[in-house]
């Protein structure tokens, strides 16, 4: 997931810096998340696997400005992944090549 704005981290300081915190939107304890990557105006982060489906606040902090540094929250929607139903099919029965240079779209259309 991605947070875009400004301020998000403290790319100026020696070791740049960003910290992301998650809880649901409801209320609750929530838990800290470490940024996978940070850039001028987007902190990364991976969702953490064991969040239940529902709604959450997403709060971010640049490391600087005490309480006044915190940006956010985002409120985001968690939902369970749906479940795989149906046939497998392989692209290569259908014509793909998969060379890379080869134009496989009829044979992705067909499948």
């Amino acid at each position: 997931m991605s947070v875009y704005g400004q301020n998000l981290n403290n790319l100026g300081a020696a070791t740049p810096t960003s910290y992301v915190y998650v809880e649901p939107a409801a209320g609750g304890v929530g838990q800290w998340v470490t940024p996978t990557a940070m850039g001028d105006f987007k902190v990364d982060f991976t969702v953490p696997s064991g969040l239940a489906s529902g709604e959450y606040k997403v709060w971010s902090h640049n490391g600087h400005g005490g309480k006044y540094g915190w940006a956010g929250p985002l409120t985001v929607a968690v939902r369970d992944a749906f479940p795989r139903t149906g046939v497998t099919f392989n692209v290569r029965d259908y014509g793909a090549v998969g060379d890379g240079v080869a134009d496989d779209s009829a044979a992705i259309f067909n499948a």
